[in-house]
């Protein structure tokens, strides 16, 4: 192995290296839309096709009041609630020619590094794009007026043609639907993942970053705020020209605290394996096992709301703003 040793070691038939590992998975997470959003759940150590879990917390079941002295003290009761998602394994291969990594000292070149980043991001992303695409609560774009949007709040998109883009009314409408729904905030704000299209129709409503929050505490690709709302946009999963080409009408999701939980049993590992004659080839790969979900079901979580018996109010943390599928 020689010089290949002071990076890679031994990992069965495979040479890992922990430190590219490291930097990779580093540069990565820099650059994550959804990434920067998730939940962590709280077990590890599973292998692939069992569950991790994670611990929600409920409501309390009655709200504090005021009471006289010599009136006994109210007690309530609160419900830790256990999800769990699967564990699944993600991981892809390249080849390169053992010379190449000879001659940049066994290192990985610039652009492989950048290859390898990229293809585990986008594959991470997706799959926490399709966790938020998931939400329960729909919103339909048909107008530019705040009564020109039609809501669904059981999973199924209301019926009708996406024919709109999103206007500041409608916006507004969308944080006024999760501030009645009772979402909690994401800190002091919702936040808004959008299209380039999406965002598009808002850049002239949009409060400057520079104006409201510090350089180290932007976040990935915010490019502005709406009222209460901080604007992130997405420039890889999220769908534009919904309703015909060059409509400039995007797809969105709006959401507050605890909207997708993940967790990882391997972290990201980036390893090399000799192949070919000669070992002059190189199987590069990125490896890891983990998994995520949506946190909260409207249709299953915390049905009642307190002191309020047969008000059926389920916990659900995201609206998916002109689903594809309504196009």
């Amino acid at each position: 192995m020689g010089d290949e040793m002071n990076l890679w070691k031994e990992d069965g038939e495979n040479l890992a290296s922990e430190t590219l590992s490291e930097e990779v998975h580093e540069q990565a997470t820099e650059e994550e839309v959804y990434g920067q959003f998730l939940d962590e759940a709280n077990e590890y150590h599973h292998g692939q096709g069992e569950t991790m879990s994670y611990t929600k917390i409920s409501r309390i079941t009655k709200r504090g009041k005021s009471h006289d002295e010599d009136e006994p003290s109210q007690k309530a009761s609160y419900k830790l609630a256990n999800g769990s998602f699967k564990v699944t394994e993600y991981l892809n291969t390249i080849d390169i020619p053992r010379k190449t990594m000879i001659l940049s000292q066994h290192d990985l070149p610039p652009a492989i590094r950048k290859i390898l980043k990229k293809d585990y991001l986008e594959v991470m992303e997706g799959s926490r794009y399709a966790r938020f695409a998931e939400a329960r609560f729909k919103a339909v774009l048909t107008g530019p007026t705040r009564t020109d949007i039609s809501f669904s709040t059981n999973g199924n998109v209301t019926p009708g043609t996406i024919s709109a883009s999103i206007t500041l009314a409608t916006f507004r409408r969308c944080s006024s639907f999760l501030k009645k729904k009772l979402v909690p905030k994401k800190g002091s704000y919702f936040i808004s993942i959008g299209s380039i299209d999406f965002n598009e129709a808002l850049y002239d409503d949009l409060e400057e970053v520079t104006k409201y929050t510090e350089p180290g505490q932007r976040l990935t690709s915010e490019i502005g705020k709406i009222y209460d709302t901080r604007c992130v946009e997405d420039n890889f999963h999220l769908a534009n020209d919904l309703g015909g080409a060059d409509s400039g009408r995007g797809e969105a999701f709006m959401f507050g605290d605890e909207a997708v939980v993940e967790g990882f049993a391997q972290g990201l590992e980036i390893t090399a394996k000799r192949q070919g004659s000669a070992g002059r080839i190189l199987e590069i790969s990125w490896y890891c096992l983990g998994g995520n979900a949506k946190m909260w079901d409207v249709i299953f979580d915390e049905k009642r709301e307190p002191d309020a018996p047969g008000y059926q109010l389920g916990f659900e943390r995201i609206l998916h703003i002109n689903p594809p599928q309504a196009a």
